[in-house]
């Protein structure tokens, strides 16, 4: 098989430092932790805890119909894909989005749809979900909209 030259053209990021590529790599490079306190959980498991908290509004970038059907993760993700096709300069030119390809990584997919599940499951005993629960919580749904809207 022949071997194909790669260059990468953007990046994007969605992080507790940041969402702007050149700010985050100065911040990291400068020590500057991400890590802080915050107020965390529900009821009796509610805690401080120490954690990298993303500050980011969805709305600039998925639509509130969109939202129904994506986890935060898969938000995050989507805005991410936006960012580093907007930094090759790839989006206002559709016709080479064929030839292009975006490479990320997700730790964990739908954890908030998991917790929202297992708090209406537990706390308000109902055994009904929403309808959305599915595409929400797949493991690969991060990937599944970014490949779908680009």
């Amino acid at each position: 098989m022949a071997r194909r030259r790669v260059l990468v053209t953007g990046m994007g990021f969605v992080t507790p430092h940041g969402d702007q590529a050149e700010r985050i790599f100065e911040r990291v490079w400068a020590g500057e932790s991400a890590i802080a306190l915050h107020r965390s959980g529900r009821g009796a498991a509610e805690a401080d805890v120490l954690l990298g908290k993303a500050d980011w509004n969805p709305d600039a970038y998925v639509t509130p119909i969109q939202k129904l059907a994506m986890d935060p993760v898969a938000q995050m993700a989507y805005a991410a894909a936006g960012h580093a096709l907007a930094q090759a300069g790839l989006t206002p030119r559709g016709d080479l989005l064929a030839d292009a390809g975006v490479y990320m990584g997700c730790g964990l997919g739908g954890a908030a749809t998991y917790e929202q599940g297992y708090e209406a499951y537990f706390t308000k005993n109902s055994r009904r979900q929403k309808p959305t629960i599915v595409p929400r919580v797949m493991p690969n749904a991060p990937a599944a909209h970014i490949s779908m809207s680009f």
